[in-house]
């Protein structure tokens, strides 16, 4: 069944309701009492299906509607019900994050569908902010205050005692040492030509196949030299919660972020010309206080 909800006519928001309207000839005053501009087809076609594929044979599976009978054709339970088209889109490419590639082919519903709640949701984007602020962590992570007023701004459903409890958990979380020395400035080069620089929230967009593949690496570090950069390191923050000392869900979620930290270490190599052993990749879990390298380097 199609179901399209339209507001009525009149008020400044604009909205494609016109356009159906127009499309098939709706007007407001000829609207149903229970609120229906237009129906067609019958709403309970399933009541019309006829028995079980087993007690047909082949040639009654290809059907036809007729004289008001819905009769269906019989699917192989193992097909899948959506696929990706095999020839392509036509005028304009899709759009992907490398974030959906998480999981490589499979796909966990309930973070797509964020099951785990509009609050925890916040609390990932809240942290990844203040982790955005941090340039080099030797010249300190930022005021309380500063991070409160952050919190007001993004996320001001979060009440006030639990934003202190986390900015105190995230101060504890990038005090560990392996993202603390990720965080830190490297020591100075020996060559006076080469210098080493952050770029928090790098944008990029590119084409892959028929997708346009577009999204935000959390931290850029780049090595360049002479003004070309010759060297990078990407790092990915993750907030899951993992208990220290569960390498096996440390496991299970590295793999899973796998494709994600190899498509922005591609992203890299294309931007500037960087061979694979160039561009190095980590996941940072702020929880557990670990950093996981994934290639390169």
């Amino acid at each position: 069944a199609l179901h399209l909800v339209v507001p009525p006519r009149g008020g400044g928001a604009k909205n494609s309701a016109g356009l159906i309207r127009e499309a098939l000839s709706l007007r407001d005053e000829e609207v149903s009492g229970s609120g229906l501009l237009l129906e067609r087809g019958d709403p309970r076609w399933f009541d019309h299906l006829k028995e079980p594929a087993e007690s047909r044979s082949r040639s009654d599976e290809k059907t036809r509607a007729t004289d008001g009978e819905i009769r269906a054709e019989v699917a192989d339970p193992s097909t899948p019900l959506l696929r990706r088209s095999a020839s392509g889109r036509g005028r304009n490419l899709g759009r992907r994050s490398p974030s959906s590639l998480e999981g490589g082919e499979g796909v966990d519903l309930a973070s797509t569908l964020r099951l785990d709640g509009v609050l925890a949701r916040k609390r990932g984007e809240l942290v990844h902010a203040w982790c955005k602020s941090i340039e080099w962590i030797d010249d300190g992570i930022g005021e309380d205050d500063v991070f409160r007023a952050t919190a007001r701004a993004m996320a001001p459903g979060i009440p006030s005692d639990q934003v202190s409890e986390l900015i105190a958990e995230f101060r504890r979380q990038v005090a560990a040492a392996p993202i603390r020395s990720a965080l830190s400035r490297p020591p100075p080069p020996s060559d006076l030509f080469t210098i080493v620089r952050v770029e928090n929230e790098f944008p990029f967009v590119r084409r892959v196949g028929e997708e346009i593949q577009e999204g935000f690496i959390d931290r850029l570090v780049l090595t360049q030299r002479d003004a070309r950069v010759v060297g990078a390191q990407v790092f990915d923050f993750k907030t899951d919660t993992i208990e220290p000392g569960d390498d096996e869900t440390l496991a299970v979620r590295t793999e899973r972020y796998r494709p994600q930290i190899i498509a922005y270490r591609e992203v890299v190599q294309e931007q500037y010309g960087l061979g694979d052993e160039d561009v190095a990749g980590a996941l940072i879990f702020l929880g557990p206080g670990v950093l996981i390298n994934v290639g390169g380097g």
